[in-house]
C-alpha cells in the first residue's frame, strides 16, 4: 500500500510540475507547453493498456497472478524512476518530454500490478 501511494503521488508530481518546469528551464510559450504536456499523458493511457494486455497474456499461459504482480510493478517503480534521475539535464524541450513520457508510461503500465481481484 505504501508503495502504491508513492507511485500515484511521484506520478501525480511529475504531471503537474512538468508545465512549470518547461516554462522555467525552456521559457516556452503556453500554447506550446499545454502541447507538450499532452504527450506523457497519452503515452500512460497506451502503456496502461499494453500493460493490461501483457498481464492478461501471461496470465492465459499459466503464470502466477502474484508474478504478475510483482514483474509489473517492479517495472513500473524501475522505469518510473530512472527517467527522472536524467530530466534535470535535459538540453531541450523534447528530451525532456520525451524522458517524462518513458517514466509516465511506465508507471501506467504499473496498474496491472495493483489490480484487484473480483471475489
Amino acid at each position: 500500500m505504501l508503495a502504491h501511494f508513492c507511485s500515484n503521488f511521484g506520478f501525480n508530481i511529475l504531471l503537474l510540475w512538468l508545465p512549470t518546469y518547461l516554462d522555467k528551464t525552456f521559457s516556452l510559450t503556453l500554447a506550446r507547453i499545454g502541447a507538450l504536456s499532452i504527450i506523457p499523458w497519452v503515452a500512460t493511457f497506451a502503456a496502461s493498456n499494453a500493460g493490461g494486455w501483457a498481464a492478461d497474456t501471461m496470465r492465459r499461459r499459466g503464470v502466477r497472478v502474484e508474478l504478475i504482480r510483482k514483474l509489473m510493478q517492479g517495472l513500473a517503480f524501475l522505469g518510473g524512476g530512472l527517467p527522472l534521475l536524467a530530466i534535470p539535464h535535459a538540453a531541450t524541450p523534447g528530451a525532456a518530454i520525451a524522458l517524462a513520457s518513458i517514466s509516465a508510461a511506465c508507471s501506467g503500465g504499473g496498474y496491472r500490478g495493483v489490480r484487484r481481484e473480483s471475489s
